[in-house]
C-alpha cells in the first residue's frame, strides 16, 4: 500500500465482451495498426473501404480525408479483412475473415456475426492491372501488377476497383492505399496507419505523435508522423537504399530543428523541414554503448543515454566530427527529462541529476523508498515530479519535498512509463494500462484487452487533448480518458 495516505482500490464494473452483445463503453478506444497490406475494397456513396490485414478503414470521398478505422472495442480488433463489401448508403459495411462473416451496422456502431454476405448491388467495378497508370513520385510501375521503390522493394497490387463516378482505388501489399483518375491514371498514395506495427516510443511535439518501435526484419522501418487532430499520417523511413541499416528505434526527441531518434546502432537526426536524414552517430563517434536506450537535446547540447554511461555533446562546435563527453559509466541511462533547470535521468541503478547552470552532477538518496533500483521514466505536472521505478511509483513534492509512494503497480510488473494531467497518473505496464485517479478519493483501475485495448503489452504512452495515446506491440491506441462512464 501507499506510505503516506491510505489507497482504498476502487474497481470500476468490468467489461462484457463477445459478439451479439453490447460491449462495455463501445467509444472508450480506437485502435491504429499497419494497415499497408489490402486485401480487398468497396465502395459506397460516402466511403471507401479497405479491408486490411489489421481491420477495415475508410476513406471520405465527400470530404476527401480519411475517417477513423473501424476498430474500436465494437470493431474486429487486429482481425485479417479477406474480403470486405458495402451498401450503397453506407449503413451496413460486410466482411469476411477467417473467423466467418460480420456486418458493421453504422446507427448501432458495433459488428455482428453473419451466416454470408447478403445477397446485395454495390457500386464499383474490380479491375484487372494494365499498361495505362503512371507511379507516384519516388516509385516505379510495372504492368504485371506491382510497384517498386528506389531501394528496390516490390508492392503488388491486390485489388483495383473503379467507382461509379471518376475515381480508381487501389491496394496493394505493403504500400497502402492508392488513388488514380480514371482518365489519367496517375497513381496518389493515400498513406494511413503505423510505418510499423510495434510502438515501443511515442513523442509529442505539440500535437504531432512521434512514433518508432521494434524492427522485426521484414517490411519498411522507421518513424510514423500521425497528426490526430487532422487525423493524417506521414511516414519517415530509415532504411533505404542511402541509408540501408534497419534499427529498433527506443526513444524521441524533437526540438524546432531536428528529430533525434535513439536506436541500436547509433542516432538519427532528421530535419524538420523537409523529414530527411541529415545527419547520424555511429558507435564509432565514442557513443556510451551501441544500443541507444534515451535521448534528450536541450539548445545546442545532445544528451545521449547508452548501456554504458550518459554521453554529451555540443552540436554547435566548430568541427568536423563531434566530441562525447561520457558520465555515469557502466550505468545504463533509461530516460532522460528536462525538468526547469535539471536534466533527471533514470539509470539503471538509481536516479541522478544534471544541473544544466553550473553542470554538476548529483545522485538522489531518499529513505522513503528503494532509490538505487532501476528508473524508467520521468512526468512533470507542476506540482510533482513521478518517477516509474522498475517496483513502485513515486511522487515527489516540488514545494515541501513530501514524497508519497505506490508500490501497487508492481503487482502488474512495473510502470515503463507515466504521463500525468491534472490528477490522473497513467502508466504502461506489461499488464495493461493502469489509471491513478490522485484526487481527493484516490482509487485506480486496470484496463486491459477485456476493454478493447489491442494488447496488454503497453510500451509507451502521453496524453494529448482528451486521450490516452497508448504504444504496444499491436500499434497504438486512443484511450478517452475523459469519457464521462468512467467517473
Amino acid at each position: 500500500m501507499k506510505r503516506t495516505v491510505a489507497l482504498a482500490l476502487l474497481f470500476l464494473l468490468p467489461a462484457v465482451a463477445g459478439w451479439g452483445q453490447y460491449p462495455y463503453l463501445s467509444d472508450l478506444v480506437l485502435n491504429y495498426s499497419d494497415f499497408s497490406t489490402i486485401n480487398s475494397i468497396a465502395v459506397g456513396y460516402e466511403f471507401v473501404y479497405f479491408g486490411t490485414s489489421r481491420g477495415v478503414t475508410c476513406y471520405n470521398i465527400t470530404n476527401d480525408r480519411w475517417a477513423d478505422p473501424l476498430t474500436g472495442i465494437e470493431g474486429l480488433r487486429g482481425t485479417e479483412i479477406f474480403e470486405v463489401r458495402a451498401a450503397r448508403n453506407d449503413e451496413t459495411v460486410w466482411v469476411r475473415t477467417e473467423a466467418g462473416y460480420f456486418q458493421f451496422i453504422r446507427a448501432f456502431n458495433r459488428w455482428e456475426r453473419i451466416e454470408e454476405f447478403p445477397e446485395e448491388e454495390y457500386y464499383g467495378t474490380h479491375l484487372r492491372p494494365d499498361f495505362d497508370y503512371f507511379a507516384p513520385s519516388g516509385y516505379n510501375y510495372f504492368n504485371t501488377g506491382f510497384l517498386t521503390d528506389f531501394s528496390g522493394n516490390e508492392f503488388y497490387l491486390t485489388d483495383i476497383l473503379a467507382d461509379n463516378w471518376s475515381k480508381i482505388w487501389i491496394g496493394t501489399n505493403g504500400l497502402g492505399a492508392l488513388r488514380a483518375g480514371q482518365n489519367d491514371r496517375r497513381m496518389e498514395l493515400l498513406t494511413f496507419g503505423l510505418l510499423q506495427e510495434d510502438v515501443t516510443t511515442i513523442f509529442n511535439d505539440d500535437g504531432l505523435l512521434w512514433m518508432g518501435g521494434t524492427d522485426w526484419g521484414f517490411g519498411r522501418t522507421g518513424l510514423t508522423v500521425f497528426d490526430w487532430r487532422e487525423n493524417n499520417f506521414e511516414h519517415i523511413e530509415t532504411s533505404t537504399a542511402i541509408h540501408p541499416i534497419r534499427d529498433n528505434i527506443n526513444d524521441i526527441y524533437a526540438d524546432a530543428r531536428t528529430i533525434y531518434l535513439a536506436g541500436d546502432n547509433g542516432v538519427f537526426m532528421i530535419s524538420q523541414d523537409d523529414y530527411t536524414i541529415d545527419d547520424r552517430l555511429y558507435r564509432a563517434a565514442g557513443l556510451p554503448g551501441p544500443e541507444i536506450l534515451s535521448i534528450c537535446a536541450v539548445g545546442d547540447t545532445l544528451y545521449i543515454g547508452g548501456e554504458n554511461g550518459l554521453g554529451v555533446i555540443n552540436l554547435a562546435a566548430d568541427s568536423g566530427s563531434h566530441d562525447v563527453r561520457i558520465y555515469l559509466q557502466p550505468l545504463a541511462i533509461n530516460s532522460l527529462e528536462k525538468i526547469g533547470r535539471y536534466l533527471w535521468i533514470g539509470t539503471s541503478d538509481g536516479v541522478h541529476r544534471l544541473n544544466l547552470d553550473n553542470g554538476s552532477l548529483g545522485r538522489m538518496k531518499s529513505v522513503h523508498y528503494a532509490s538505487y533500483g532501476e528508473i524508467r521514466d520521468f512526468a512533470h505536472d507542476g506540482q510533482k515530479i513521478w518517477i516509474a521505478a522498475v517496483d513502485e511509483l513515486v511522487a515527489i513534492d516540488t514545494a515541501t519535498a513530501k514524497i508519497d509512494v505506490f508500490p501497487e503497480v508492481m503487482q502488474y510488473g512495473g510502470a515503463r512509463a507515466i504521463a500525468v494531467k491534472d490528477t490522473l497518473v497513467a502508466c504502461a505496464t506489461p499488464s495493461g494500462l493502469w489509471l491513478l485517479y490522485n484526487g481527493q478519493k484516490i482509487r485506480h483501475k486496470l484496463y486491459t484487452t477485456a476493454d478493447g485495448l489491442p494488447s496488454n503489452d503497453i510500451r509507451d504512452l502521453v496524453i494529448d487533448g482528451e486521450y490516452i495515446w497508448l504504444g504496444s506491440n499491436l500499434g497504438l491506441t486512443r484511450f478517452w480518458y475523459k469519457n464521462p462512464s468512467l467517473y
